[in-house]
This record gives C-alpha cells, sequence and structure tokens, in this order.
C-alpha cells in the first residue's frame, strides 16, 4: 500500500488542483483500467479519504465525458470522411464517364485505322498472289510458245525438204 501511495504521490506535478491533476492523467494513454487507477491515485493524494468515494464517482464520471467526447469527435471525423469520400467516388465517376466520351471517338478512329491498315495488308496479299500467278502463267505461255514456235519450225523445215516432193 505504502509503494502504492508513493506511485500516487509521484503522478502529481507541482501544486496543480484536482481538476487539471484529472485532465492530466486522461491526456495520457492508458486502458481504461489503467486511466481509472490513475484518477484513484490523484483523488486519493489531494481530498482525504472520507470523501474519495464522492470524488471518484465525479472523476468516474468525468472520465466517461471525456471518453464519449472523444468518441463523439472521431465519429464526426469518421462521417467527414465518408462524405469526403463519397464525393471522391462521384467524382471519379464522372471523370470515367469524361473519359468514356473522350475516348470513344479516339478508340473508333484507332480500330479504323486498324481495319484499313489490315484491308490494305490484305489487298498487298491479292496482289502478291496474283503478281505470282501471273508470272507462273507467262513463263508457262513463254515455254508454250517455245514449243509452238519449234513446231513452226520443224514443220516449215519438213515442207522445204519435202517440197520436191509435194509438188510432184
Amino acid at each position: 500500500m505504502r509503494g502504492e501511495r508513493r506511485s500516487c504521490v509521484d503522478q502529481r506535478l507541482g501544486e496543480r488542483s484536482l481538476v487539471s491533476d484529472l485532465n492530466l492523467v486522461h491526456r495520457q494513454p492508458a486502458t481504461q483500467h489503467e486511466a481509472r487507477r490513475r484518477t484513484g491515485c490523484v483523488i486519493s493524494s489531494q481530498v482525504g479519504a472520507d470523501h474519495a468515494p464522492e470524488v471518484l464517482t465525479i472523476a468516474s464520471e468525468l472520465l466517461d465525458r471525456q471518453i464519449e467526447d472523444k468518441v463523439n469527435e472521431i465519429r464526426g471525423q469518421l462521417a467527414s470522411e465518408l462524405k469526403r469520400l463519397e464525393t471522391y467516388e462521384k467524382e471519379e465517376l464522372g471523370l470515367r464517364g469524361e473519359t468514356d466520351q473522350m475516348l470513344g471517338p479516339v478508340a473508333r478512329a484507332s480500330l479504323a485505322s486498324v481495319a484499313n491498315a489490315f484491308r490494305d495488308l490484305v489487298r498487298r496479299a491479292d496482289v502478291g498472289i496474283i503478281d505470282v500467278a501471273w508470272s507462273r502463267k507467262q513463263e508457262k505461255t513463254r515455254k508454250v510458245n517455245e514449243v509452238v514456235q519449234r513446231q513452226q519450225t520443224q514443220v516449215q523445215e519438213l515442207e522445204d525438204e519435202f517440197s520436191d516432193v509435194l509438188e510432184e
């Protein structure tokens, strides 16, 4: 008990009033149990044992009010943050709509460009296929013409050779 009393006395800082000491105790981070113990120490060091229960009740009510005030303050901050979040979500939706409106024509133009490039590629491929086919056809035509030319030459040679016989 004597060590606990010394601990209580150590918590007093100078000659502060009971309320300022209680406020000081409640500003320091602690669990609710620790805050109540500190409150009891401050009260018992400043008032007699006769009045300690009444003062402890008052201090407990003060502590409860301060806790409630802090909870309400945090709730207010939370509500404010929720409103800001809703505002940001609305802004994001608006920006997404604007982006869609802006990107729609860009996307259409881009797709049209890709489609044109693809058509051009297919056209070139078709031209290439036609060019190869034409080259093959010309090669065959040349060979056929050579064969026909040889045959004509041979026929002419034969006619020249047998022209005597044919004239008779």
